[in-house]
């Protein structure tokens, strides 16, 4: 028997094996460990490193505000109330668990766990609904793994907005396969994580009514939307300034008038799908998985309208937001898991796709990873992580008082984020006292940021805070400057 016949035999044999519920089991489990390793590893470096940027601190100090019993108003993301920035309820039960564990920890860990586990229900999609081989389904769940706006959840911070993707997938496999129970435990997960994803929601009904599952996709049609309408333009306005009008202001300064706007002009919500940046984001959000999910519109469509609302808001350049992408991530899955299956080839049981096109696919996969995610070779994640500086300026700010009122730089601030009273510094290239100084009784300024403007503007902020009775305390200066790079000015009149 040559070599090619007996390699041949072998691989036939170990997918004959896998096609069974050997391989049910143990493809999806690996790669979601796999690919928790990754996330997990990598959040926390970053988290722990000079790479951080503030990115956790809202979600630090919300975690700590509710975990101690204060007012939640998060100063460090624009001073709204936690309810009412996005009415992301699932904070709180993060919250109280976060008492008796490491805050920074608890935060990476459950959002990679959460990102990884959503490699399951790809993989039941793949499997039982789509009817995939085992070499399709594990080409999926692996082009999963690599899509860039997972790994780019993943190092946005802490966003809630992350669970709604496993909910958003597991959603979809038990409303196909008509489980539910199991349905709306996922339907509630996705709520609770942010009002507005009741639009992916109401998205995903309609995708389901599409696709023959007429009851309950009404069902999740009308839950779906009813929730964005009470949360989004009842409790939010009622609570605080929260998402809606400063987020719209081309269409409106109140929430009714936002849509009002959004359905009376669609002119400029066109226009914004014109914009650069929107193309640029239509190849990063299905060049990954080859544009398959256009194969299967019926399922792509429940999530136009919630993508146009994001592409319509005041984003910066038009970019999309990383935790925005929560929805098209599981939408784009369950689409290209039935693109796969109708491009395949069906046998007695199952489809067998052209292996010529998963190659493909995985090399799309593994391009657009390399040039696209953050956590990519070329950004070099081995090199993140603590350092002798980073813990330096831990030790010299944990001396801080919790009840005092501290303006920061970005850099600083996940690590004074346990206060009520927190606000980050934006100086830009020409520092203001007298902005910096409002309502704070300490200022933390980065020295290399310090370092970075000419000595006319240094004196100039130096002198502005000291005739304001903000002085750098004696004996603290020298100690701060040199081992935690930061500079330190309290108020003593």
């Amino acid at each position: 028997m040559s070599v090619r016949r007996r390699v041949d035999n072998t691989v036939l044999r170990v997918q004959g094996r896998l096609e069974g519920p050997l391989g049910d089991r143990l493809v999806p489990a690996v790669v979601a460990c796999g690919l928790f390793a990754v996330l997990v590893s990598t959040a926390l470096a970053r988290a722990a490193g000079p790479e951080a940027n503030g990115l956790m601190a809202p979600a630090l100090q919300a975690v700590w505000l509710i975990g101690s019993g204060a007012d939640p108003v998060v100063t460090v993301d624009g001073g709204t109330t936690v309810l009412a920035e996005h009415f992301a309820v699932l904070i709180y039960p993060i919250a109280l668990v976060a008492r008796w564990l490491p805050t920074v920890g608890l935060l990476v860990v459950l959002q990679s766990a959460a990102l990884s586990v959503a490699v399951v229900p790809v993989w039941l999609l793949a499997r039982r609904a789509a009817s995939l081989r085992i070499g399709a389904s594990t080409a999926l769940v692996v082009a999963y793994s690599l899509y860039p706006a997972v790994h780019g959840m993943n190092l946005a911070g802490f966003h809630t907005e992350s669970f709604a993707v496993p909910g958003l997938l597991w959603a979809a496999y038990c409303g196909l396969v008509g489980r539910k129970g199991w349905f709306w435990v996922a339907v509630a997960v996705v709520l609770a994580s942010r009002s507005d994803l009741g639009l992916a929601v109401a998205g995903l009904g309609l995708a389901l009514w599409l696709v023959g599952r007429a009851g309950l996709g009404r069902q999740a049609l009308v839950a779906g939307l009813g929730w964005s309408v009470v949360t989004g333009l009842v409790i939010q306005p009622a609570l605080g300034d929260g998402t809606g009008p400063d987020d719209f202001t081309t269409f409106g300064d109140t929430p009714w008038s936002v849509v009002t706007g959004l359905v009376t002009q669609p002119g400029d919500v066109l226009a914004a799908l014109g914009q650069e940046s929107t193309m640029g984001l239509f190849v990063i959000v299905f060049g990954p998985v080859l544009f398959l999910p256009l194969l299967a519109p019926r399922l792509l469509v429940g999530v136009l309208p919630i993508q146009l609302l994001y592409v319509a808001a005041d984003s910066p350049d038009g970019a999309l937001l990383a935790q925005d992408a929560a929805p098209i991530t599981a939408f784009v899955f369950l689409s290209t898991a039935f693109a796969l299956s109708r491009l395949g080839r069906r046998g007695i049981d199952r489809v067998m796709v052209d292996p010529r096109l998963l190659a493909a696919l995985l090399l799309a996969s593994a391009v657009f990873f390399v040039t696209d995610s953050p956590s990519s070779p070329y950004r070099q994640p081995w090199t993140w992580g603590p350092t002798a500086a980073i813990e330096a300026r831990r030790n010299a700010l944990s001396g801080i008082p919790v009840d005092q009122a501290v303006r920061a730089s970005p850099s600083v601030l996940d690590l004074l984020a346990d206060r009520p009273q927190l606000y980050p510094l934006e100086l830009g290239s020409r520092p203001d006292a007298v902005s910096a100084a409002r309502d704070v009784d300490l200022i933390v300024v980065d020295a290399s940021e310090f370092d970075r403007w000419d000595p006319v503007r240094r004196r100039v902020f130096a002198d502005g805070l000291d005739a304001l009775g903000f002085v750098q305390p004696t004996g603290r200066d020298d100690r701060v400057s040199s081992l935690a790079g930061v500079l330190v000015w309290q108020r003593l009149r």
